[in-house]
């Protein structure tokens, strides 16, 4: 009998050394799941009295490749845009029971010890609109919130984060390699196969207003698959972001024209060749991380012309949150230095439009524990564990 693909799903988990394939620990929601076996084949020429070419079929090295995509789960999303980056450090939610609202974008607590670390996580708690996150810290008081509460009140409970905070940056340190880690394919009753030595190089996250936020991840597997045991599986219960709940941030100011989009950051994957008596290459090896941002917009004035014009550079933010207490999720990307490299006017439809493609300059603002240089942070809330992806 065929088997079907709807019964099909895909395990993850992080590996404790690389290239070995461990039990998955978590499963992916996908819609798009592709791997693929990659064999170098060697063909055996010579002049033999025949007119041909090949006369055998030899297999050299192996390696994998994978790509997998579908709406970006907040909490699906840490295994591929963590994973490309490598420096993920996790924070947990906090309450307080002395918030103030005024009805305002203003939120305080004499209490909360606001950071510059908090700038970006989500918060709820009163009349503070569900999705809402804090856009800048004043001080240890005050913070300024992407909503205006519907009311003024004092004593309210306000949580700050998700359960779970995880912010991502480029890896500078050592050998500037992520964490690898294992999936496993299942495709049958009583089949599936595991793909070990697994490191991201694309990470793609899209948006169009009328629909879901997706993404697409290619990695690439130091390990030829194995047939394992299938895994049994279990999925959470969170729901993907759709587009129109998101939040463009540009220059510091809310950007409300912008209709589609998308962030691409990629690494060049190389094989590193090794012989050790094995069809094996010795590592995957990721290499400098680039990173481009393009979107459509449409044109009430040229202040999205003149960025690329003038070379202006301005920070950007993408956030999209949802949920309060314990429900709350993320998905968020800050990039302190953008350059707009394009800005073409659009006529195709009743309305004029601007297409932008921009990259992130590399700055020291965007940086984690591992510092160095970097293009931009990421942001995810879920109730995922600190540790799991990285």
């Amino acid at each position: 009998m065929p088997v079907a693909v709807a019964r099909s799903y895909v395990g993850i988990a992080k590996e404790s050394s690389r290239g070995t394939g461990v039990a998955s620990t978590y499963y992916l929601k996908l819609a798009t799941n592709e791997p693929e076996d990659v064999p170098k084949w060697l063909p055996v020429n010579g002049l033999r009295g025949a007119m041909l070419e090949t006369y055998g079929m030899v297999q050299g090295p192996r390696s994998t490749t994978y790509t997998i995509g579908g709406p970006a789960f907040a909490d699906d999303m840490g295994w591929s845009l963590l994973g490309i980056l490598g420096d993920v450090s996790a924070s947990s939610s906090r309450t307080v029971t002395d918030g103030v609202t005024n009805a305002t974008t203003t939120v305080t607590s004499a209490t909360a010890s606001f950071t510059s670390t908090d700038q970006w996580k989500n918060i709820s708690g009163g009349s503070i609109p569900s999705g809402a996150f804090i856009v800048s810290v004043t001080n240890g008081t005050t913070v300024v919130i992407s909503a205006a509460a519907t009311a003024s009140a004092s004593g309210v409970s306000v949580t700050i984060g998700a359960p779970v905070t995880h912010a991502g940056n480029l890896l500078n340190s050592g050998t500037g390699q992520p964490t690898s880690q294992t999936l496993c394919n299942f495709y049958d009753v009583s089949q599936a196969r595991q793909y070990a030595g697994i490191q991201w190089q694309e990470v793609e996250l899209s948006f169009s207003f009328e629909g879901l936020l997706t993404y697409t991840a290619k990695a690439m597997g130091l390990v030829p698959s194995a047939q394992v045991s299938p895994p049994t599986q279990s999925f959470s219960a969170i729901l993907p972001p759709p587009v129109w709940q998101g939040v463009a941030i540009i220059g510091g100011t809310v950007v409300g024209k912008i209709g589609d989009g998308k962030v691409t950051l990629a690494r060049k994957a190389e094989l590193v060749p090794g012989m050790t008596g094995s069809q094996q290459y010795a590592q995957v090896f990721l290499g400098p991380l680039s990173a481009k941002y393009s979107f459509t917009a449409y044109i009430d004035d040229d202040t999205e012309y003149n960025r690329m014009s003038n070379n202006t550079q301005p920070s950007v933010d993408l956030r999209w949150a949802a949920g309060t207490g314990a429900s709350m999720t993320q998905v968020g990307m800050h990039m302190t230095q953008v350059a707009y490299t394009k800005a073409k006017q659009s006529l195709g439809k009743a309305y004029v439009e601007i297409q932008v493609e921009s990259e992130p300059i590399g700055n020291t603002t965007d940086v984690g524990s591992s510092g160095g240089f970097g293009l931009g942070s990421v942001t995810l809330g879920n109730n995922v564990a600190s540790g799991t992806y990285i």
